[in-house]
């Protein structure tokens, strides 16, 4: 047998271990000092954190994920401003904090305006800066408030005519109009699923109640719910 056609052999290259790997391993050191060696650095990674002074946890990336959590009219009544803080509003209580009481949603109220005497003005006497800025505020809240409800009566008026329409489509059995519906409609059919969806989970005792980030309803965020009483 010509000994020059033999492998040579690959001894482990710790100086302590002297077993011989096999002809194809990629490795220097046998299985048994590989596994030694992960042992032993796994334990100085131990020694070196327990050596080290715990760190602070650094704050959350986003101010949502450091505070309770917030009813749907945050975001219409939050003051912004370009420093810190950048929000201020009284919802925002840390976690280590206890949590705000429960917010319930108040309607604006239009409040009359009173009459001004004429004769009042034509004496001399002159309304103030604050006062005129109170009217004009009053004022555009009172169009605000009637604008409101003019466009979501206006919506409701539709939506229901349109439902009634719908329901005498039912008995044409026409898979185009069905297919048009669901086709143009979608992105309101989802929403009125959603918003339905997160009503009935609210009224229910055996549901869990919807949370105010959750993804699933979070385009019925500003729903206000019906009692089951209703």
């Amino acid at each position: 047998m010509d000994l020059d056609l033999l492998p040579e052999l690959q001894i482990c290259s710790k100086s302590k271990c002297k077993n011989v790997l096999p002809h194809d391993s990629t490795w220097k050191t046998c299985d048994r000092c590989r596994e030694y060696d992960k042992i032993n650095a796994a334990a100085r990674r131990k020694r070196k954190r327990e050596a080290q002074p715990e760190e602070p946890r650094p704050a959350p990336k986003h101010l949502v994920q450091s505070v309770h959590p917030v009813a749907p009219t945050f975001f219409l009544e939050v003051q912004r401003n370009r420093t810190i803080p950048f929000w201020i509003h009284p919802l925002l209580v840390p976690l280590d904090s206890c949590p705000p009481p429960p917010a319930t949603a108040v309607m604006p109220v239009p409040v009359p305006l009173e009459p001004v005497n004429e004769g009042e003005m034509e004496s001399g006497d002159e309304v103030g800066d604050g006062v005129e800025d109170d009217l004009v505020d009053t004022f555009c809240q009172q169009l605000n408030t009637r604008t409101f409800q003019e466009r979501m009566l206006t919506h409701v008026k539709n939506i229901r005519d349109f439902c009634d329409g719908l329901e005498y489509q039912i008995q044409f059995n026409d898979y185009r109009m069905l297919t048009v519906l669901e086709r143009n409609g979608s992105s309101f059919l989802r929403l009125a699923d959603n918003c339905l969806s997160r009503e009935r989970r609210e009224n229910s005792s055996r549901s869990r109640s919807p949370t105010t980030w959750e993804k699933g309803t979070a385009s019925a965020m500003f729903y206000r719910a019906r009692s089951s009483s209703q």
